[in-house]
C-alpha cells in the first residue's frame, strides 16, 4: 500500500513537471512568432530595410543556412540544450537567422498578406496542438511535448520544444504567404507592394525639362 502511495506520488509529480514543461514550451514559441512578426512589420514598414534586404540576397541565403547549421547542432548535441546561458544565446542566433533568411520572402508581400497568412496558419496549428493533446498522431510534435504517447521530449528540452513548432509554423507561414500572393494578385488584378517598394529605377524627370527649355531657346 505505502509502495501504491510512492507510485502515485510519482506520478502526480511528473505530471507537474510535464506540465510546467508544456507551458514553457508553448509560451515561447507564441513569443518566437510575436518577435518575428515584430521584425516582419518593421521590415513592411520602413522601405530602407526591404530595399537592403533585397539588394543582399546573400543575407537570406547566409541567414538559413546558419540556422540549419545551428539547428542540427542544437538537436543532436544535448549537451548544449541544457547549458545555461549557452543554449538561450544559440536559440536567439537560430531564431534570428531564421527571421533574417524569411525576411526577404516578406519584403514581396504588404499588410493584408502577412495578416491573413498569419491568421490562416496559426489558428490551425493551435486547434491542432489542442486536438493533438487528445489524439494519437495528429501534430505528432505537440505529442511529444504533451508526453504519455511512444515518444515525448525531455522536460528540460522546452528550447528546443519552441524552435520544433517555429519550424513547424515558418513552413506552412511561407508556403501559405506564397499562395496567398498568387491569389491576391489574382483576385485583385494588381501586385501586393508594401510602402516604399523598390521595383526598379526610378526616371529622372530632370532631362526632358532641360531638352524642352533647350528647344524653346532654338526657336528664338
Amino acid at each position: 500500500m505505502e509502495e501504491m502511495d510512492i507510485t502515485q506520488q510519482r506520478a502526480i509529480l511528473m505530471r507537474k513537471i510535464r506540465r510546467r514543461f508544456m507551458i514553457k514550451a508553448y509560451l515561447l514559441f507564441i513569443a518566437f512568432i510575436l518577435y518575428s512578426v515584430l521584425q516582419w512589420v518593421l521590415v513592411l514598414t520602413f522601405p530602407a530595410i526591404g530595399n537592403f534586404l533585397v539588394s543582399h540576397e546573400e543575407l537570406s541565403i547566409g541567414g538559413l543556412f546558419m540556422s540549419l547549421i545551428l539547428m542540427t547542432v542544437f538537436v543532436f548535441v544535448e549537451g548544449i540544450r541544457i547549458a545555461i546561458p549557452l543554449n538561450w544565446l544559440l536559440t536567439f542566433i537560430i531564431l534570428e537567422a531564421v527571421v533574417i533568411g524569411t525576411s526577404r520572402l516578406l519584403v514581396m508581400t504588404c499588410y493584408g498578406v502577412m495578416l491573413a497568412s498569419l491568421i490562416f496558419v496559426f489558428v490551425p496549428m493551435i486547434i491542432c496542438i489542442v486536438v493533438g493533446s487528445l489524439i494519437k498522431f495528429i501534430m505528432y510534435h505537440a505529442q511529444t511535448i504533451n508526453g504519455n504517447r511512444y515518444a515525448e521530449m525531455r522536460t528540460t528540452d522546452y528550447l528546443l520544444a519552441a524552435l520544433i513548432l517555429f519550424v513547424d509554423f515558418l513552413v506552412l507561414y511561407m508556403v501559405i504567404t506564397h499562395v496567398m500572393l498568387i491569389a491576391w494578385e489574382g483576385i485583385t488584378k494588381s501586385p501586393c507592394t508594401r510602402t516604399g517598394r523598390k521595383d526598379g529605377p526610378v526616371s529622372n524627370p530632370t532631362p526632358s525639362v532641360v531638352v524642352s527649355t533647350e528647344a524653346e531657346d532654338d526657336d528664338y
